[in-house]
């Protein structure tokens, strides 16, 4: 009952993937008018990464997430995006959301000023991992080609990443090393806010009523990286399009960060309007 929820709430709360995923016609670059694009969708990835946490009793621990199916423990889900264009000129900006507590994830290492300890899957009775934060992408872009059997758009911009993470882990014992001690239960928590600026191409190609969308961006600034890339197929029926697309957004981060190395991918099913 709860997956069906969070599914629902999804779809309702959802306007976006215009930044990645807007299937604007070729006649939407025909100069002189403003055209509009949004697009309610849903979003089905995986979550996996390394996050480092700042332990209570000193130290650092590493945790890891593997593959947390995104509606599992989602709590809340916000996301809204939007398009304009006119001539061969466009911006775009997309605002991500999202709440989700308990995934299931295990305490890898613990390191100290002695050194770092790495730890099995095995001592890990029930560690679970939290991330909440917005995401906020924004650019505009120009058409170098603006119609006919395809499309193509170079861009600029920046995203802002804002994020918490909580760490509750649960292990069969307590145990002390070089320079810090892990009680058998505890819990930490930090926080990140990222800005970089991004540069990427999208576009379609179209075969009659058929089109196959593509974007990809990368950045770095406060990030050692940040790239997103989707890949779809969609069809048109005149001012509304059907999209099924693959989206994998990633940050990577130093040694010493909160998040190290978190990524999103999966499917997305999405419908855009166009006017």
């Amino acid at each position: 009952m709860r997956r069906s929820l969070c599914m629902v709430a999804a779809c309702v709360l959802a306007v976006g993937l215009g930044s990645s995923q807007s299937a604007c016609a070729a006649d939407d670059y025909a100069p002189g008018a403003w055209r509009f694009a949004v697009t309610p969708y849903l979003w089905l990835p995986n979550v996996n990464g390394k996050m480092r946490f700042d332990l209570p009793s000193g130290g650092n621990g590493e945790s890891q997430i593997d593959g947390s199916p995104f509606l599992n423990n989602l709590k809340f889900a916000f996301l809204m995006a939007g398009e304009a264009r006119k001539d061969r000129w466009s911006v775009f900006t997309d605002l991500v959301y999202v709440d989700f507590s308990d995934s299931q994830s295990a305490l890898r290492s613990v390191s100290g000023s002695g050194g770092i300890i790495d730890l099995s899957r095995d001592v890990n009775l029930d560690t679970k991992t939290s991330l909440r934060g917005w995401a906020w992408t924004t650019a505009g872009g120009y058409a170098l080609i603006p119609g006919g059997s395809a499309t193509l758009d170079v861009f600029g911009g920046v995203r802002y990443l804002t994020a918490r993470a909580s760490l509750d882990w649960s292990l069969t014992a307590a145990f002390t090393g070089p320079g810090f001690t892990v009680q058998q239960t505890g819990s930490a928590s930090g926080s990140v806010d990222l800005l970089d600026a991004i540069v990427g191409a999208r576009g379609k190609y179209f075969f009659r009523d058929w089109f196959f969308p593509y974007y990809l961006d990368v950045g770095t600034g406060s990030s050692k990286l940040t790239w997103q890339a989707v890949l779809g197929v969609g069809y048109t029926f005149h001012t509304w399009d059907v999209l099924f697309a693959y989206r994998h957004l990633e940050y990577q981060m130093g040694d010493k960060d909160l998040l190290q190395n978190v990524r999103f991918d999966g499917p997305a099913l999405a419908v855009t309007f166009r006017f």
